[in-house]
């Protein structure tokens, strides 16, 4: 059973700001990196199922956080169908997260009341999502789709909660953020480097007129 109920694993995701995503088949690596987010904050990690036996690896990492990292809501990824799903919440999964959106996913977490975040890339699939109770989706792939595709999403679902997945690092972090610059930042930077390069072109026209 889940050790967080869904709207606790929900806040958490929300608090946190971020869902860090990590596997490795060594249980102890797993729990290292699991211990060194907790002890940084973070609040909801996901598991990503992932190579042979990942599913006792998960298992014991369950164990290790129930113990160091009581606040922790520890859940799986790359989940593509229902009986995986089912086998990690029966081992205490707090939320269920994959890189498409499968309708039987979302009945067997709805039906355990656990988070289910589908990776989705239209709006199509979004809606489909959202019809089936999950309100929180994967931009999947993020990387593919950019900035562009972000901004469109908050326009056309403003209600709705969406997280980007798939190699986010600070550059392109960095990069949706200056596409979300309000009009004072422009306004603000504009006259910046208006009043920046106006000095120097003053202290050069001066630096000529010296020489003439």
């Amino acid at each position: 059973m889940a050790k967080f109920d869904k709207m606790a694993v929900m806040v958490k995701i929300g608090s946190t700001g971020m869902v860090p995503v990590f596997y490795h088949k060594d249980a102890e690596v797993a729990k290292d990196v699991i211990k060194a987010c907790y002890d940084g904050g973070v609040r909801a990690f996901e598991f990503t199922n992932r190579g042979d036996m990942a599913h006792e690896v998960f298992a014991e990492c369950i164990k290790f956080a129930n113990t160091y990292c009581p606040e922790l809501a520890l859940g799986v990824g790359s989940v593509v169908d229902a009986p995986t799903a089912a086998l990690y919440i029966q081992m205490g999964a707090c939320f269920v997260g994959g890189p498409l959106f499968n309708p039987e996913i979302a009945r067997v977490c709805n039906r355990r009341l656990i988070p289910y975040c589908p990776g989705c890339g239209s709006v199509s699939e979004v809606g489909a999502a959202q019809e089936m109770g999950c309100e929180l989706t994967k931009l999947f792939p993020g990387d593919v789709y950019g900035a562009a595709m972000v901004k469109s999403f908050v326009s056309w679902f403003f209600w709705f909660f969406f997280i980007n997945t798939c190699y986010t690092n600070l550059w392109n972090c960095n990069f949706i953020a200056f596409r979300f610059l309000t009009f004072f930042d422009w306004f603000f930077w504009f006259f910046f480097f208006w009043f920046l390069s106006s000095f120097w072109l003053f202290f050069f026209i001066n630096w000529l007129l010296w020489l003439i």
